[in-house]
């Protein structure tokens, strides 16, 4: 490394802008490796400081306080994707859609999903097992190269290691755990076919997901067969109303249709309008307003239907 590190990472960096909700305060240290061995200084360093270390892929399923994170933000610049035959192999830092789109050019089916996601990268999906329309990046999911802080090395995970369960991970749980590199196994395809349902996914998040700023989806869709238990009268609605589907119950249905908060407003935030489950900053909302509208929603949810919602975006900071 030609720097010293304490040269390259920064001090005081805004996080609103690098992220989906354009809310929230500084990182008091960031930095954007490229390299392994940028890596390895970096989490060295701040593990000499007693600094916690969060890191961040494109900004999205995230909402950082208004305090902003006290620690160091590592941001993977390692973008680079190569494809192996059916293999891709990407770095943490790479964007979503662009290795939908490389796979797409090789003829590799798989991550048409994905495609229309805002500000996704490949480690953030991994960590939180991104995935809609029944399908989940963990599938694709061969091994993911990680930087373990505690034992001081890089480790190899199979797919069936990453303990891959709905909206998570052992990435999402064990934030020693540093994502670095991925690599999926994919599927031949017609590339008309490819073309189609990629088309397919971008139009439906055109129409259906707002186009103001937002985290994406704020909370996990419920187990069905909880919500039965917990609110059996409510569950049947929603199952004439087609919001069950793959044993779970929607949370934007449990929002709209049973809290009626479609429009809700807490100073600039706001339940969109088109999708009950995302919550949109209207131009001036702030995280702290945010944060309200969840615990508004949760606390509704639970003492209105006896439902519990649970996040599915990730809370930084201190509120």
């Amino acid at each position: 490394m030609s720097m010293p590190i304490d040269d390259l990472i920064q001090k005081n960096v805004p996080l609103a802008p690098l992220t989906t909700f354009r809310v929230g305060g500084p990182a008091r240290y960031f930095f954007s490796p490229q390299t392994d061995e940028n890596l390895l200084a970096a989490s060295a360093w701040a593990k000499e400081k007693n600094l916690p270390v969060f890191i961040l892929g494109g900004g999205s399923n995230l909402l950082v306080s208004d305090q902003g994170f006290s620690g160091l933000v590592v941001k993977p610049a390692n973008r680079q994707i190569l494809i192996h035959g059916q293999r891709l192999d990407a770095g943490a830092g790479a964007s979503l859609a662009r290795a939908a789109m490389t796979a797409a050019s090789q003829n590799l089916s798989g991550l048409e999903w994905s495609v229309g996601i805002p500000g996704a990268t490949l480690g953030g999906a991994v960590r939180g097992n991104a995935g809609a329309f029944g399908r989940a990046i963990g599938e694709l999911v061969e091994t993911v190269k990680a930087y373990d802080r505690n034992a001081g090395r890089f480790t190899v995970f199979s797919r069936k290691d990453c303990r891959f369960a709905y909206r998570e991970s052992i990435f999402f749980h064990q934030p020693h755990l540093l994502l670095w590199q991925i690599g999926l196994k994919l599927e031949t395809a017609e590339r008309e076919k490819i073309d189609r349902l990629a088309k397919q996914s971008a139009d439906f998040r055109r129409r259906h997901y707002p186009q103001l700023p937002s985290a994406g989806s704020i909370f996990k869709n419920l187990d069905a067969q909880n919500a039965r238990l917990a609110n059996p009268e409510f569950f049947a609605s929603a199952q004439a109303a087609g919001a069950v589907k793959d044993g779970q119950l929607a949370a934007g249905f449990v929002i709209d249709r049973g809290l009626n908060l479609k429009g809700k407003m807490i100073g600039g935030a706001k339940v969109s309008l088109e999708h009950a489950n995302h919550i949109v900053n209207t131009g001036s909302a702030t995280a702290a307003q945010i944060m309200a509208m969840i615990v508004l929603i949760k606390n509704r949810a639970a003492s209105e239907l006896h439902l519990v919602l649970e996040e599915e975006i990730k809370i930084l900071g201190n509120f």
